[in-house]
């Protein structure tokens, strides 16, 4: 990260003028207003916490709240601003179903930061080659298949082009490619000991899915967004992620070793519906993105 902050501070003056100007900048009573909301929620945050209204046990459902209050402003916002054409609020309705779909798949993408070190930690067996692995390792697995997938399916929609599915097509793909990760685990229910091999063969369906949803994501949502508001839009796109990360931990609280098969097979299967719900739709979301393929 350090690497790329400077990168960009040496090579930012190469970039085109016009990411430079913010399009509508905010007025200084604007920016008093923003101030004021800011401080007001910290307080109201900081008293419902003293308050004993907050807790751990229940954070996660007052992030969602929160973040689902947050995404519904934005899209208000944008879908009655006065300097957004007609075409621009039609992409914005477009989004609309994109949005939740991309939540749905983070909160199945980020259980790797909620169940899956328990399931590592209890279930899986990390005495490989005589010697006893830290089960902490499970994480590292999904940054080692981005970092040797990444590149290839890069070349992969280049090469393809014209010819690559659509920003639909991918979303419903990578839904229905990260639901039977975890039918995967249905397989090993019961097993007093999983071998590490099976989470290795989960996580990378998990990344497979994250390469075809997540780049394709970021870029269609700056094809989408109006062009007076392509910050608001892309904070829009940062709910939906903030949305599947609050419902990752939400979902959690209901994964035990006596939950597995119903938990296993509950979750896999809304993602696989709404992969093939929003694929039977893509028609119709398709012709509201005016032009945006």
């Amino acid at each position: 990260m350090a690497a790329g902050l400077i990168q960009y501070a040496f090579t930012r003056k190469n970039l085109p003028e016009s990411v430079h100007e913010v399009t509508a900048p905010f007025t200084p009573r604007q920016n008093g207003i923003l101030a004021g909301t800011l401080l007001s929620i910290a307080l109201i945050i900081f008293l419902l916490v003293t308050m004993g209204w907050i807790t751990t046990s229940n954070i996660s459902t007052w992030v969602v709240s929160a973040v689902g209050i947050g995404a519904v402003a934005l899209f208000v916002q944008l879908l009655t601003a006065k300097n957004v054409t007609s075409d621009e609020r039609s992409r914005v309705w477009a989004f609309i179903p994109l949005w939740i779909a991309n939540a749905i798949f983070w909160a199945l993408y980020q259980q790797q930061f909620t169940f899956i070190p328990v399931y590592s930690e209890k279930r899986l067996d990390w005495h490989i080659l005589g010697s006893d692995l830290p089960p902490t390792l499970v994480n590292s697995l999904a940054p080692i298949f981005v970092i040797l997938l990444g590149s290839g399916f890069a070349a992969m929609w280049t090469k393809l082009g014209d010819r690559q599915p659509r920003t639909t097509t991918k979303f419903s793909l990578a839904l229905v490619t990260i639901g039977p990760a975890y039918w995967v685990f249905l397989t090993q229910v019961g097993v007093p000991k999983v071998a590490v091999y099976w989470m290795v063969i989960i996580m990378f369906i998990f990344t497979v899915a994250e390469l075809t949803i997540s780049p394709t994501g970021m870029a269609l949502t700056t094809r989408l967004a109006p062009e007076t508001y392509k910050v608001n839009m892309m904070a829009l796109y940062w709910t939906s992620l903030a949305m599947g990360n609050a419902f990752a931990g939400w979902c959690a609280q209901f994964y035990s070793q006596d939950t597995e098969v119903p938990y296993f097979t509950y979750v896999g299967a809304v993602s696989v519906i709404a992969g093939i719900v929003l694929f039977l739709c893509r028609a119709p979301v398709q012709k509201l993105m005016r032009g945006v393929n």
